[in-house]
């Protein structure tokens, strides 16, 4: 019995069996959550150290960086044309909406849609600024630090500035506030340190890099804005209507009402209203993420084209390229051989198979069938070959012993 055959007669002993012990276990995740941890903690001190100042803010590294940024954007033509491009569009939307609010009925709408995305949800934080003011009360240790944050968001002028400050104190401030931030964040980021990890050789620092600027920074950076449209929509549901209404008001309000269900209800006020409120939190949660999946392709994009593409999350490779099945070794047994067939073992040549030979077998004492016609039809032209072959070779060696005699 040759090796593919053992491998179809006895699949158990190719097949490994998970272990109590093994790596996936929940105490071999423990040394990524307390790197995870440790990182969090790092960034959130590493921020405070970017603005800590005795003398101002304009004197600490992130002051001294925005002010640098906001007079090279005063002087150059280019970064002033993108910031006059970017705040005419603005002002054409805040005027085509407060168009739109002066008629009667577009005048509700464009209430309901501010007062549902001004809503607190778990979808949405707080104002930046907001959430600092709030730390100072509880943090009195860093009330120095944490005014220098908010007088660096304050006073940054141009595009490019306001997007590094932001994104800076945003993230020490969401990682590494607080001992709940710092575990949370803990164990997200030491998944993606297990993941970056786990990688093949040479393709872990693109894997790490992938996760964390697919999921990390392009989720971060729109979650929030995402949740806030989703939240604007679930207040259509508060929309006033009455039968002689449009009928566009009305499925304005269908729609706020689906995607608003259940909103104010939690578990924090009884297993009941958790239970009710949890469908549409899935749902909204489920919106928010089709939001942010665009962003989160654009900056993976960006990190393959910076650090490369790995090849474990190939699409290619996730569609049945990769010969790691127990059919894609019967398939080409030439890959993984040590895998499938044992050194002391040799290959039937007559059970190798290519992609364009299938063949079906099963363990039988009865011959192999193979239902391929052009295969079948091959081996019948090799044999009369080798028959052909072998008699003019006996022809040959019988003239041979004639002319001897």
């Amino acid at each position: 019995m040759n090796s593919i055959e053992q491998t179809i007669s006895n699949p158990q002993q190719n097949i490994q069996k998970p272990s109590i012990d093994g790596k996936d276990n929940a105490a071999s995740q423990v040394p990524y959550m307390a790197a995870g941890a440790g990182i969090c903690y790092g960034i959130g001190k590493g921020v405070d150290l970017f603005v800590k100042s005795n003398n101002g803010y304009q004197k600490s590294i992130l002051g001294k960086l925005v002010g640098k940024i906001d007079k090279l954007a005063e002087n150059n033509k280019f970064a002033q044309a993108v910031e006059n491009l970017l705040s005419s569009i603005g002002k054409r939307i805040n005027g085509g909406i407060t168009q739109i609010a002066k008629t009667p009925e577009g005048g509700k709408v464009v209430e309901v849609l501010k007062n549902g995305a001004n809503a607190k949800s778990m979808l949405t934080h707080s104002n930046l600024i907001t959430q600092l003011t709030e730390r100072i009360a509880k943090e009195p240790q860093n009330a120095a630090a944490i005014a220098n944050k908010i007088e660096i968001l304050q006073n940054s002028k141009s595009l490019l500035s306001k997007f590094i400050s932001k994104f800076t104190i945003g993230t020490g401030n969401f990682v590494g506030s607080g001992l709940t931030s710092i575990a949370l964040m803990g164990v997200l980021f030491g998944n993606t340190i297990k993941t970056a990890m786990n990688a093949p050789k040479g393709e872990k620092l693109s894997t790490f890099m992938e996760d964390l600027m697919g999921g990390w920074i392009g989720g971060y950076l729109m979650f929030s804005p995402a949740g806030k449209v989703i939240n604007a929509v679930a207040g259509l549901k508060n929309l006033a209507t009455n039968p002689a209404s449009p009928i566009w008001q009305k499925g304005l309000k269908l729609i706020g009402k689906v995607i608003g269900s259940g909103q104010g209800q939690g578990f924090s006020k009884g297993i009941a209203s958790g239970l009710k409120g949890l469908p549409g939190g899935i749902l909204r949660l489920a919106l928010v993420i089709a939001i942010t999946a665009p962003f989160t392709k654009l900056f993976k994009k960006i990190s393959h084209m910076i650090f490369g593409k790995p090849t474990q999350n190939d699409k290619a490779v996730d569609k049945g390229n990769n010969e790691n099945t127990l059919f894609d070794k019967l398939k080409n047994p030439s890959v993984q051989q040590n895998q499938i067939q044992s050194p002391n073992q040799s290959q039937n040549p007559t059970m190798n198979l290519t992609p364009g030979n299938p063949y079906t077998y099963m363990p039988s004492s009865a011959p192999a069938k193979f239902d391929n016609k052009e295969y079948n039809a091959e081996i019948r032209k090799s044999r009369k070959r080798r028959i052909t072959n072998t008699g003019k070779i006996k022809n040959e060696q019988i003239r041979r012993t004639l002319r001897e005699i």
